[in-house]
């Protein structure tokens, strides 16, 4: 079985979060020391707490692709926590941080849909967006949608000068966007849409609670705009998402390039 990460590129986890995951994990007949399997077989290996952290989706998307992970690992996402429930198997408990705690909601198999870009983005990005609470009651969920989404972090300056982080998250079909992103200067989160043909944007809402119910106003508008249209499948709205970022990639290597001739140039001219 799976103990080892040196094939995929994750990072370490702090101290605090091994000790809070670890201790956690003894809430859980599973994972507890002494748990079911060991109450079945004493002289089964005491598997160790083992968490690593991946960077972005792309490499959670690897990890859980892996599979045959052993029992106790567990990987960290942003503010989410996989861990693995049964030796060699695919039934990872899923926990939200909340402040300096550890929401444990559900359990999740991630070998099928890690293999579909679509429902993996869908999945985990609705459990980012939502609340400690809106886990705790099981509706994290946005709605179903054929977005692509991804998420991250910028920064914002407080009124006292200080950088604040701040979360978005977008969602992509290579035909619309959804942009869902918290600001200090807007309350609570703002939702947009987006066509990319013309670069027009469809509705936007602002003071939104939280990301998830933001989330949910703006695709209930996508549903609505691209109902009309034919369904395309999951493969072919990949594709076009992929070469979309493909080219906003080769855009910016491109101007950065010019940058660099014109620094050289003046260089030069001097």
């Amino acid at each position: 079985m799976a103990r080892y990460h040196y094939r995929l590129d994750l990072e370490q986890v702090s101290q605090w979060e091994k000790e809070s995951l670890t201790e956690k994990c003894q809430e859980n007949g599973w994972l507890r020391r002494g748990g079911y399997d060991w109450q079945d077989d004493p002289w089964l290996e005491d598997y160790p707490y083992d968490f690593v952290r991946a960077k972005n989706l792309d490499d959670l998307r690897s990890f859980f692709s892996h599979g045959n992970w052993a029992i106790r690992q567990g990987v960290l996402f942003r503010d989410l926590a996989f861990v693995q429930q049964v030796n060699g198997g695919d039934e990872w408990w899923t926990l939200k941080r909340d402040g300096e705690n550890w929401v444990a909601f559900e359990s999740w198999s991630f070998g099928d849909i890690s293999e579909d870009l679509m429902r993996f983005s869908r999945a985990i990005t609705s459990m980012e967006m939502a609340t400690p609470e809106q886990c705790r009651r099981l509706e994290y969920m946005m709605k179903d949608n054929n977005l692509i989404w991804e998420s991250g972090y910028t920064h914002d300056v407080n009124w006292a000068g200080d950088e604040v982080r701040c979360r978005w998250f977008s969602g992509d079909d290579g035909l619309f966007r959804i942009d869902v992103y918290e600001r200090l200067s807007y309350p609570g989160y703002t939702a947009e849409l987006f066509s990319k043909e013309d670069r027009s944007m469809l509705c936007r809402e602002t003071d939104i609670d939280n990301a998830l119910d933001a989330a949910d106003f703006a695709i209930a508008k996508y549903i609505k705009t691209t109902l009309p249209m034919k369904i395309r499948s999951t493969k072919e709205i990949e594709r076009s998402v992929l070469a979309s970022r493909a080219d906003a990639a080769r855009d910016a290597a491109r101007a950065m390039g010019e940058e660099r001739s014109r620094g050289e140039m003046q260089k030069q001219a001097r």
